[in-house]
């Protein structure tokens, strides 16, 4: 879509059982933005919406915004994939990435864990936060 051309942001839900993948479900992406930047980005290959029980909705780049960007040397708008995985293994230990998915901490939560991570690494700069 011209508009809401770009959902560079992606987290897949791999359940397992037993060491056998189950199936893939993708994570609410819309932890990253504010409910105008969320849109609908699952579509059938003929451009018609997909009405699934999971969440299906991301945040968006106009491709404006990224060619701006873009041209700008920033990697904002390149794809991020993030790969979580619940159930269990062959051996019947349970997998807990799964609870290391973006949409399980809010955005204070995430924004104050990144202000903490940086602050560790610098110090010293005076940051706006």
């Amino acid at each position: 879509d011209k508009e809401f051309g770009i959902f560079p942001r992606l987290t897949a839900i791999v359940d397992v059982r037993d060491g056998e993948v189950q199936g893939i479900a993708w994570d609410d992406a819309c932890v990253f933005c504010d409910a105008k930047r969320c849109q609908e980005n699952t579509y059938t290959f003929d451009g018609e919406q997909v009405s699934l029980a999971e969440p299906t909705k991301g945040c968006y780049y106009t491709k404006a915004e990224c060619d701006d960007i873009h041209s700008k040397g920033g990697d904002e708008c390149d794809l991020t994939l993030h790969v979580v995985w619940t159930g269990t293994d062959t051996n019947g230990n349970f997998l807990t990435s799964s609870n290391k998915r973006y949409s399980a901490f809010n955005p204070k939560q995430i924004r104050d864990q990144l202000s903490d991570a940086i602050n560790s690494i610098l110090p010293d700069v005076d940051w706006p936060w």
